[in-house]
């Protein structure tokens, strides 16, 4: 069996798809030593796969994502390639091309938030490219085999949206990778809380400092530090932060290397995530797994994936964003085995044979029987802390009675 993976993406610069990418192809070329797989990276890429099984090539693919140029050259590599299964791990398939695909969805926040404050692209441009999106979304969900939701509440999304797609779609948890080791970092401010990830407009960080003004009097001294690459949207948050003669109060740290991040999960006195819309959680989860207390927006997803664990705020009324800052100031977490549990669910190697059996049942029967020699994964069941193997998978997919 020959099987594709885009990992353009590949790699902590591209956030959660980026540690999505990186923590599956690690994980299935550990379990799988019989089927090829063809990964297709960006050669211009900071971060590669490396060191992975011999069953594994990179194919230098010089298109990037979301452009014409991809919809154009993009078919004909798939075709020379003679794969038997393609997986996309975003919504950025060609619309030309006849290898059988599955695809999976992280999130629909362009359907929700379609607005142009969200980009720096011309108006009229960027509805060409919304146009674009939707046809292209569209169409992959019509044709694919299968629909991987990284979350039930992704895979309702997506069967709201596209009813068509309910009897297609599969959830499948990604795993939580281990943490590097942490930085030594200096002059580190005694007292700090973190936001971390992009400054989009769904991420709601504005929100976030106006409730970070109204809080500094009810707290001792404390910095807010916000994580994420400079860009347009940083930088637009930067100057918020001056007209509400905040920013002092705030430390704009920009990217941080891995080692940094753990390093600053670990000194904090508490994690903040104020958005409006999130596919799944990684952000929060690895806070959690550094024991540091939570505060999150009261949206489904953020439930599902942490349970009662966090401080829960509506992400629309600041006053609640300030209220759970004090709160997190002294938050303590909950008990040992609750958080096991919850971080159990996220297991790339019970995850990795989920995917494998997926490629198995929707590739010819030559290529399954070549790979009878790999352990047979358990079918999608329930969620809850893996004891097996078997009970492992069960934690990454939805009962069958929930999927869709």
């Amino acid at each position: 069996m020959r099987i594709i993976i885009d990992a353009r993406l590949y790699g902590t610069y591209h956030r959660g798809l980026g540690r999505y990418l990186k923590g599956l192809i690690a994980e299935l070329t550990k379990l799988d030593k019989i089927n090829t797989y063809l990964i297709l990276i960006n050669p211009n890429n900071p971060e590669q796969p490396a060191g992975l099984g011999d069953n594994l090539t990179l194919i230098k693919t010089p298109w990037r994502q979301y452009t014409i140029r991809e919809q154009l050259f993009l078919p004909g590599l798939i075709k020379k390639l003679k794969a038997d299964l393609v997986h996309w791990p975003h919504i950025n398939v060609p619309l030309l091309g006849s290898t059988p695909f599955i695809v999976t969805v992280h999130d629909l926040i362009i359907n929700h938030f379609p607005d142009s404050r969200a980009t720096t692209l011309p108006k009229w441009y960027y509805r060409f490219k919304l146009f674009a999106y939707k046809l292209i979304v569209k169409r992959s969900l019509q044709r694919t085999q299968k629909i991987i939701a990284v979350s039930r509440a992704t895979a309702a999304d997506i069967s709201n949206y596209y009813p068509f797609t309910k009897n297609k779609i599969q959830v499948i948890y990604p795993g939580l990778g281990q943490p590097a080791p942490a930085a030594v970092i200096q002059n580190l401010p005694a007292n700090y809380f973190l936001a971390v990830g992009a400054a989009y407009p769904h991420k709601n960080l504005e929100s976030l400092l106006i409730a970070w003004s109204k809080a500094l009097t009810a707290l001792p001294p404390s910095k807010l530090i916000i994580v994420g690459r400079t860009d347009f949207f940083m930088e637009r948050l930067k100057e918020f932060a001056q007209k509400l003669k905040i920013d002092q109060e705030v430390i704009f740290w920009g990217e941080a290397s891995e080692a940094e991040l753990t390093a600053l999960y670990q000194k904090s006195a508490g994690y903040i995530l104020p958005s409006l819309a999130e596919g799944f959680g990684f952000g929060p989860l690895e806070a959690l797994l550094q024991g540091i207390p939570l505060a999150v927006a009261d949206i489904p997803v953020m439930h599902e994936v942490l349970g009662e664990v966090p401080i829960y705020f509506n992400p629309r009324v600041e006053s609640e964003i300030s209220a759970s800052l004090v709160k997190l100031n002294t938050a303590c977490l909950l008990n040992e085995s609750i958080i096991k549990n919850i971080l159990n669910r996220y297991n790339w190697p019970a995850a990795a044979r989920v995917y494998l059996k997926i490629y198995q049942d929707l590739t010819s029967n030559e290529a399954s029987t070549g790979s009878s020699s790999l352990p047979s994964p358990a079918k999608h069941g329930g969620v809850g802390r893996p004891r097996s193997s078997a009970k492992a998978e069960k934690s990454l997919t939805e009962p069958d009675s929930l999927n869709f």
